[in-house]
């Protein structure tokens, strides 16, 4: 389309990783070139420092992930409100203030018991907590979470409000708990012969001895 006499024009101009504004005025017959920026301030309600930092407009930055010895740094915020998060890739279009949400940290204590040592997870207020289920371990198997010593209290992992320790349940086990593999399990072939060899069965054996799989029955001490 034919430019309107006296008109100018603006373009985006994008080069060498570096965002430009380029003016055209028709009636002068001129242009100009600006290389714009933008000064990005971080709020971070006092629990670390953050420069503010100038950049260029439209070309993206990553934003620092700021650390606190009693607070866990979740994101950057256009709002104060936090309501609009912010990608770690940030691309400034103007002078902004970015605000840091944090959440304090907590931590869950695992006391495991039975020869194994105890584990300490840190997690932030509103978290959901994932402690590791262990292992069958000597002649024991896991029974469940509890939040006393006494085992009284049943604790299910989820949404962690502040520090917490639990405790685990351990049961008596059979000594061939877990999952078995091999011919050699049942001591007979596909046939009915015997030592036939290269087929491999799978069962699975309960902490109560029960056998479960292509055969199945109750596995016992004699």
């Amino acid at each position: 389309a034919k430019a309107a006499e006296g008109a100018a024009y603006t373009f985006d101009v994008y080069a060498d990783g570096s965002y430009y504004e380029v003016t055209v005025d028709k009636a002068a017959m001129t242009y100009s070139i600006n290389k714009p920026f933008v000064t990005i301030t971080f709020e971070t309600n006092g629990y670390a420092t953050v420069e503010a930092v100038t950049v260029n407009k439209n070309i993206a930055i990553e934003l620092v992930s700021p650390e606190n010895a009693n607070y866990i740094f979740r994101a950057w915020y256009a709002d104060a409100e936090f309501n609009q998060i912010v990608d770690t890739n940030y691309v400034p279009t103007e002078t902004c203030t970015l605000y840091a949400k944090w959440d304090e940290k907590v931590t869950l204590t695992v006391v495991y018991g039975n020869g194994l040592e105890d584990v300490v997870l840190n997690y932030g207020v509103g978290d959901t907590t994932q402690p590791k289920e262990p292992a069958f371990t000597n002649g024991k198997v896991f029974d469940g979470w509890f939040l006393d010593a006494e085992l009284t209290q049943p604790y299910t992992p989820g949404v962690i409000e502040g520090n917490t320790t639990i405790y685990v349940k351990w049961m008596e086990s059979s000594p061939f708990y877990g999952e078995w593999a091999g011919a050699n399990i049942y001591g007979s072939s596909t046939n009915g012969g015997v030592g036939s060899g290269g087929y491999t069965r799978n069962i699975t054996i309960d902490s109560n001895g029960k056998m479960t799989g292509p055969r199945s029955g109750q596995i016992t001490d004699d």
